[in-house]
């Protein structure tokens, strides 16, 4: 397998993204944006939530029980009868609705509702390890937070609040308390009593209070005992129910006698519980007083955080509070609607959007301080339908604004439904397993009425649940493309219709099958559970909720204790977030063939969580004989090394090769103190400390940042850390095209004069193979580094930052990250002549990411470590303000001097420069320095963006180079003087050619060129316009520009529109072909001939002939030039949010007429089937989504081509003609030859195969033998 890669073409490369439509000079300065443009269009999901605001969320406990509550049992009073057997809870008994251990005014919604008594047989009630909902000293509670993202303040220790919102009651957690603190008296209302059952004994010493005019129990048995305190002499048992204050410390816990003991308590002070974990299982007793602890510090931190479970945690509700504020303060990408289930009011959608989140999520928060209070009943079933009408609202305000968007429901609930349902049919009666049961009126049939279409069926071919066309156009939501395989994975959404996904989080609740059966809990697709009907107050609606997520794709989660209630809503979150944030891998600069070796790069990347994780993928793949894909060989993900192993290196200093200063990339290199190390990271003081304001929170170092950015995850956000969650630790490449470097990259330098030429030889066949023994594939990420990555492993060699980048290093840690460009330009790697030797170096860009050029000698990668010194200048802005956002390819390149050559980079300089003028640079290889620059046209307003460098005398010197800019001039710059300082733009100053369409509105430049051989001997550049740089370009205008694909003749100057003939696309239509079908959307162009006498090229609109306007179809790629004919892929925006990015249309046009040349194309192999069989096809469509860059072309292994070395088959030998004696087998003339042998060559005599990779999709072609006569250098 050999590459169509010679180093005698082509240089004019684009980074993706590029160019576009614009009817008008580019702006001043061009808003550029920091993300890829065919994303920006990502659509937020509507996530409406319905909380549980009934009594039961006053509840302090969760138990096995209905409702968390606890059984007394009468038959094991003896010992412990709130327990069946050893350690196992009641969930049935003689008394219940045990539901509360600090009971207090305003949080017992009634009598019935008990308290346990305060204790040691009892304490299991206050232990997390059987009351999950109960204070663990494992955990630390934070307060919740408001809507910037601060914390409440700490829970007083001496008048602890109920409720964090509310003044009064308040309890002193810390003394022995008879009543709350906040009133001037000791009388206990019944709110905060303890239900005593018979055969409780209380202890001696024990002080009670019954309250009203009678005995209870044995207690109050006189007059004088009731209605005040009695403090009991000896132990006492209770015969009766008996409700009675109760004096006790609350700040107490309970572990079992295996648990070690909380870090700082003296275990010598914790007290023996007999029975308390049940019947013949003993605990011990953990009180929180300043003597048992050593270390005064330590009381303080167990005070203070028994203060704040009790104030934030206490109860179902004040946990679910902990769980919504702290987990939406930082939420983004996402609009939310809050309900109560007792309160179902059309719900206002909050927009969680970085500009306008702040006021937005402070009305959220204020919804849910006021509401969010427990009365009522449990109406879960109609708060679920509830959500789901709310979804087919079309009202202004209504929470569906886009036909493709992700719609989420979330019921937050303890648990037990108990209304009936609001509907009476079985929805989900054919959905097949595991889905389907006989059931009606389920909370599962609610769920599914609004994900299946209305006839059942999933998908755009039934009317849409929700709101159905034309007001929402059907089949527009985004799903798996595993939704195509087969047999389908039936846990995939693959439902494309407007639907809901349902969620639910329920306290802890088990059913009959959830958390009971283990195998159906852990899947429901294997193990299918017996789904139940519908039941009210039943541990059934445990289940149905849990069908209903099924059901419509979602997910239910059962959190026992406060923090899993926080884990579960972060869960739910990032679950909504990432179907809607996923926008699928996107490949977008197109594969890499290495000249010599045998496969193919790929870069692409994927969009997921909330927006932040960007995350970057590199595959290699092996090419098969025949050019197509074989293998995946690596993935370069998977084979970064360890943080602490990589090779990391950063320019400190930047400047020419005698100022630069480099070095490794760790935290110590960066400053002499905190302060200086953070903000060469770009990280203020102001950066790190409380409340969504902060980027990171306090304690944040540099060294943990760096850590971080080298590859480390353990302070990722999912491993409980503060920085941003990334699926890879390589970052997003989406402009950078990967380059290979490789021994067998020949660079024809034998023909140079002098020492270059005859020392080159040597260095190609010697000294180049042993300091590069393996190909190496370098590539530009925005995680901030230039990488290079082993080609025969794929493992990661080095990474290197620039110095214009990592100022903003820092935002990359940052867990509310939006997305930036860093290391995003383009990169060439050349063998360079010093002198005195060879070397092999690098130049590159950081493209979109900063105004940067950098120059590194690779010559020894692969061989040796790369070291700091490798590193030989860095340009930017700083030190020449001429510099912009270079998108295009650096050109390395030898040009004539007096003596021998000497190797430069050409590079334009970018948009964006203090100037804004275009400007070419020309920069010694090796030093770095600035050795001409060539200005023209006006400054403002301007850019140089892409060159193509010639070699026209074929002296093997670059003499010539043509370039584009913003106000659509084609220059040309004369570099073929020995004496740099006679460089200059040719002609003048005057454009070889000014791009106008047909309004004389000019057209921007930013595509590539290419340079060919044209009419008479002439160069022709081929090129074409527009641009994709700022939002506006993203989403065309009913009537956009129109933007055309040129070839130029250069014959002077002044070139404009009417000097060329105009070709023109005649039609679109659709073929099938092949076997099975497949469609195509085919463009036939035009045939004009073009009379070289009067014309210089040719020209062709991309707009269909046939339709009014044009749909802003532009070139943003690079043009391949291969055996006459010019392959240019473009691009056509679609502007709809549903529908980001765009369509891709690939061109075969011949290089002297613009006349198609794809009649011939096969799809796939050589004997594949051809869309433009019917002739006159000039495009072809090739899929959509982002723009194709640039398409690669491969030549298959060559058969035995007859009269060629080491091929035995014999040239054919023609009749003659006329004929005389003809010798047997002779060739008839005006016959083609016999196919060659070699096993699949379809193509004529003189004519080889080649493959062309474009978008996934390989296509055959035939070309001709045959080379220019001059060179275009690379």
């Amino acid at each position: 397998m050999t590459s169509s890669k010679t180093r005698a073409i082509v240089f004019a490369l684009i980074g993706t993204l590029l160019a576009g439509q614009s009817g008008t000079a580019s702006a001043t300065p061009l808003d550029i944006s920091e993300s890829p443009l065919f994303l920006n269009g990502r659509i937020k999901p509507a996530f409406i939530i319905a909380v549980d605001d009934s009594g039961s969320m006053t509840f302090e406990t969760l138990f096995p029980g209905a409702d968390g509550q606890a059984f007394w049992l009468n038959a094991n009073r003896a010992t412990n009868g709130f327990f069946s057997a050893g350690s196992t809870l009641n969930t049935a008994g003689d008394v219940s609705q045990y539901h509360h251990v600090i009971p207090t005014p305003g949080h017992r919604i009634a009598t019935n509702r008990r308290a346990i008594p305060p204790l040691d047989n009892y304490g299991f009630s206050r232990s997390p390890e059987y009351n999950p909902a109960y204070f663990n000293p494992a955990v630390t509670y934070g307060p919740w937070k408001d809507s910037t993202g601060l914390d409440f303040a700490n829970a007083s220790v001496t008048a602890t609040r109920v409720d964090p919102r509310d003044a009064v009651p308040t309890i002193n957690l810390f003394s022995v308390v008879t009543d709350r603190a906040d009133d001037a008296d000791t009388i206990p209302v019944a709110e905060e009593m303890f239900v005593f059952q018979n055969g409780m004994i209380m202890p001696n010493g024990s002080k009670y209070y019954l309250a009203g005019t009678a005995a209870c129990g044995g207690l109050g048995a006189t007059a004088a005992q009731r209605n005040t305190w009695v403090t009991l002499a000896a132990a006492t048992t209770v015969t009766a129910s008996c409700e009675v204050g109760f004096q006790y410390y609350p700040a107490v816990f309970y572990l079992k006698t295996t648990t070690p003991a909380p870090a700082g308590f003296t275990v010598a002070n914790r007290v023996l519980a007999p029975n308390a974990g049940g019947i013949g299982v003993d605990m011990y007793r953990y009180e929180i007083k300043p003597a048992n602890y050593a270390v005064a510090a330590d009381y303080t931190n167990a005070q203070q955080n028994f203060a704040n479970w009790f104030s934030y945690y206490g109860d179902r509700m004040r946990s679910i509070n902990a769980a919504l504020t702290r987990s939406l303060a930082d939420v983004q990408f996402m609009r939310i609607g809050m309900l109560t289930i007792n309160d179902r009011n059309p719900v206002t959608m909050w927009d969680m959007d970085k500009v306008s989140a702040a006021s937005q999520r402070a009305s959220l928060y204020t919804f849910m301080s006021t509401n969010l209070r427990p009365s009522g009943s449990t109406p879960n079933r109609q708060a679920v339908d509830y959500i789901g009408q709310q979804f087919q609202r079309t009202d202004a305000a209504a929470p569906v604004k886009l036909a493709c968007q992700v719609n989420a429901g979330m019921l937050f609930t303890d648990g037990y439904s108990n209304q009936d349902s609001p509907i009476a049919t079985n929805n989900d009666g054919g959905m097949g397993s595991p889905f389907a049961d006989g059931n009606s009126g389920t909370m599962a049939d609610i769920a599914t009425k609004y994900y299946l279409n209305t006839d059942g069926s999933i998908g755009a071919g039934g009317t849409s649940p929700l709101i159905a066309a034309p007001t929402k156009a059907a089949g527009q939501v985004a799903v798996s493309p595993n939704c195509n395989v087969v047999p389908l994975d039936k846990k995939l959404d693959c439902q494309t219709n407007l639907h809901m996904n349902f969620y639910g989080v329920t306290l802890g609740a088990k059913g009959y099958t959830y958390g009971v059966n283990a195998a159906a809990t852990a899947d429901p697709y294997t193990t299918v559970p017996a789904w139940p009907s519908m039941q009210n107050d039943n541990p059934s609606t445990v289940d149905d909720i849990w069908h209903a997520t099924v059901n419509t794709r979602g997910k239910f989660i059962n959190a026992s204790t406060p923090q899993a209630v926080s884990d579960a809503m972060a869960a739910v979150l990032n679950s909504v977030l990432d179907s809607a944030q996923d926008a699928g891998t996107q490949s977008l600069t197109g594969a890499r063939i290495g000249l010599g070796t045998s496969f193919i790069v790929e870069p692409s990347f994927k969009v997921r969580e909330n927006g932040v994780d960007w995350s970057g993928e590199l595959t290699a793949t092996a090419l098969n004989d025949n050019g197509s894909d074989g293998a995946v060989l690596w993935q370069a993900s998977g084979l970064v090394p360890a943080a602490g192993s990589r090779n990391i290196l950063t320019t400190r200093t930047p400047g020419i090769s005698t100022v630069i200063a480099n070095a490794t990339f760790v935290d110590t290199n960066l400053g002499g103190t905190e302060t200086a190390k953070l903000a060469t990271l770009g990280i203020n003081p102001a950066d790190i400390g409380a409340g969504t304001a902060a980027l990171f929170p306090t304690g944040t170092t540099a060294a943990q940042i760096v850590t971080y950015l080298r590859g480390d995850t353990t302070m990722e956000k999912r491993n409980g850390g503060p920085f941003r969650n990334r699926t890879t630790r390589i970052g997003d490449i989406v402009n950078s095209i990967p380059a290979i470097a490789s021994k067998y990259d020949n660079f024809g330098y034998q023909t140079l004069s002098g020492a270059p030429g005859t020392t080159y030889t040597t260095y190609f066949n010697t000294t180049k193979p042993a300091a590069m023994p393996i190909p190496v594939v370098y590539v530009g990420a925005n995680d901030g580094m230039l990488h290079a990555f082993r080609g025969d492993t794929g493992v990661e060699l080095f990474g290197y930052i620039p110095q214009a980048v990592i100022g903003k290093m820092g935002q990359l840690a940052n867990k509310r990250y939006d997305h930036t460009y860093y290391v995003d330009g383009q990169i060439n790697v050349a063998d360079v002549y010093n002198g005195t030797a060879w070397k092999t170096y690098l130049i590159g860009t950081a493209g979109a990411g900063g105004r940067s050029i950098y120059g590194l000698d690779v010559s020894r990668v692969g061989g040796t470590a790369f070291a700091a010194s490798d590193i030989k200048w860095e340009l930017n802005s700083s030190i020449d303000s001429d510099i912009g956002l270079i998108y295009a390819k650096p050109v390395i390149v030898p040009v004539r001097t007096a003596g021998a050559p000497r190797w430069i980079a050409l590079v334009p300089n970018g948009y964006n420069s203090t100037s804004e003028q275009a400007i070419l640079l020309a920069i010694d290889v090796f030093t770095g320095q600035i050795i001409k620059k060539i200005p023209v046209g006006a400054a403002g307003d301007n850019g140089l963006g892409q060159i193509a460098v010639v070699d026209l005398d074929k002296d093997g010197n670059a003499d010539t180079v043509y370039g584009g800019d913003l106000q659509g001039n084609l220059w040309k710059f004369d570099i073929s003087n020995i004496n740099a300082t006679s460089w200059s733009a040719a002609y003048a100053g005057v454009p070889v050619f000014t791009a106008r369409d047909a309004a004389n509105a000019v057209q921007p430049i930013t595509g590539g060129l290419e340079v060919t051989t044209g009419p008479n001997g002439n160069r022709m550049i081929v090129f074409g316009t527009g641009r994709y740089l700022v939002a506006a370009d993203a989403s065309p205008t009913a009537t956009p520009q129109i933007q055309t694909i040129y070839a130029v003749v250069d014959t002077g100057s002044g070139g404009v529109r009417a000097n060329l003939q105009a070709q023109t696309i005649l039609t679109q239509t659709t073929v099938t072909v092949g076997t099975p079908p497949v469609s195509y959307q085919v463009r036939a162009t035009s045939g004009n001939p073009v009379d070289y006498a009067v014309k210089r090229g040719w020209y062709m609109d991309l707009k269909v002939s046939t339709d009014t306007n044009g749909k802003g179809e532009m070139f943003i790629g690079r043009p391949i030039i291969d055996s006459g004919t010019v392959y240019m892929a473009t691009f056509e925006p679609v502007g709809d949010e549903c529908s980001p990015g765009g369509k891709n249309w690939f061109y075969g046009l011949s290089t002297l007429s613009g006349i198609s040349r794809l009649g011939d194309v096969k799809i796939g192999l050589p004997n594949g089937s051809s869309p433009c069989a019917s002739g006159g096809c000039g495009a072809i469509g090739i899929g959509g989504g982002a723009p194709v860059i640039n398409a690669t072309i491969a030549v298959p292994k060559p058969v035995c081509q007859p009269g060629t070395p080491g091929c035995s088959t014999p040239l054919p030998e023609y009749c003659p003609d006329p004929p005389a004696a003809q010798p047997p087998g002779c060739i008839a003339p005006g016959s083609d030859p016999p196919a060659p042998p070699g096993g699949g060559n379809t193509c004529p005599f003189g004519f080889s195969p080649i493959t062309i990779k474009v978008q996934g999709l390989d296509m055959q072609k035939c070309r001709p033998t045959g080379r220019q006569s001059w060179r275009q250098l690379r």
